[in-house]
């Protein structure tokens, strides 16, 4: 499964494992920290495997706490920037598959696949509530 619904946590790696009450300070502790800012987008290098998909992963934080986790999955290769509608498309396919209602809220925040042609970019957007 792509992310546990009922608690938040989406497991990308052993020692990355995020939740609603995920710090910068923990993620120091992780292999991925490199000297990032907390004040910037954290991009992670080299892409994850979650529930057997590829993924590149960015997050932002919010005063020290995770405020989001975007997914952008890489498992099929797409020429360039119009091919968004497609790259969409695998999101909200993932998103169904997974039992995840596209925007849904839970008390700990919501899902959304989104599509922004603007910076050329199509995410599975995990937004908690901080």
């Amino acid at each position: 499964m792509l992310m546990n619904l009922r608690n938040g946590i989406i497991k990308i790696s052993d020692d990355l494992i995020i939740h609603p009450q995920y710090s910068f300070e923990d993620f120091q502790k992780t292999r991925f920290y490199e000297g990032q800012d907390d004040a910037r987008v954290i991009s992670i290098k080299e892409p994850q495997i979650i529930d057997g998909r590829k993924y590149l992963i960015d997050f932002i934080f919010h005063n020290g706490e995770i405020y989001s986790v975007f997914l952008c999955n890489i498992d099929e290769e797409l020429p360039d920037w119009e091919d968004l509608p497609r790259q969409k498309e695998i999101h909200d396919k993932i998103l169904i598959e997974n039992g995840i209602l596209n925007g849904c809220q839970y008390g700990w925040g919501n899902i959304v696949s989104e599509r922004d042609p603007k910076s050329g970019s199509c995410t599975i957007s995990i937004y908690y509530l901080v």
